[in-house]
């Protein structure tokens, strides 16, 4: 089953990473859930720190982000 949340960018001190703050301020995820990833995970585009993004992730691994647009 794939899930969709709005994730934000957070800058990493560990290079080639960065990480994502999860579904914070959604329904029970009042505090988000904070996921290192590889930096290639991410277009270019959406590395900058405080990017607002879509992560889809099924089987508790991230399977695709995507630029946050207002549905």
């Amino acid at each position: 089953m794939k899930i969709q949340l709005i994730g934000k960018v957070i800058a990493s001190l560990e290079p080639n990473t960065l990480d994502i703050l999860i579904g914070a301020e959604q329904g029970l995820l009042d505090g988000g859930h904070i996921r290192r990833v590889n930096n290639q995970m991410l277009p270019s585009h959406l590395r900058i720190p405080n990017t607002k993004l879509w992560i889809y992730i099924e089987n508790s691994e991230i399977v695709k982000t995507e630029a946050f647009e207002q549905k």
